[in-house]
Order: structure tokens, then sequence, then C-alpha cells
């Protein structure tokens, strides 16, 4: 497992290219995201099981406001091949 935190800032690009930039994730918004807000972000890839020369992932990027939190978490499957 492999976690990681950043400040981001919601972006009118982030808003109108979600789908390019975030790609397909189930997402559940606790909190309205608006253009300008700030929050601290925290990724999390956890290795499910390995299979063949495929790698299965499941990422989670979970968002809280700049007092702590909760506003929105996203997860991800991800399919990484070995070399």
């Amino acid at each position: 497992m492999k976690t990681e935190d950043v400040i981001v800032t919601i972006t009118k690009e982030m808003i109108q290219g979600y789908e390019r930039i975030f790609g397909k994730q189930t997402c559940t918004c606790l909190k309205t995201l608006s253009v300008g807000d700030r929050f601290r972000c925290t990724v999390t890839l956890d290795k499910k099981i390995s299979k063949g020369i495929y790698t299965f992932y499941t990422q989670t990027l979970v968002g809280y406001d700049l007092e702590g939190s909760e506003c929105f978490r996203c997860v991800s499957d991800i399919t990484a091949r070995s070399q």
C-alpha cells in the first residue's frame, strides 16, 4: 500500500474536463465542490492481486476540507501490465 497527501485547488478546467483528467471512477460527494475550493487529498494505492502478467490495484482518493471534514471519496480499479 502506498499513500500520498497533497493540497488541491478545484479549477474550471478540472470541472470541464473531469472524465478526461480523472478517468472513470466511482465517486461519492458529501459536499458541493466549487471552483476555488481547496482540499487536502489523500490517494491510496492498494495491490489486490497479480495474475499472469497483470497486477490489479484499487486506488482511493479522499478529499478533506481544510478543517478536516471528508468532502468526497473516489475509487478506481487499475490494471497494470508487469514488465
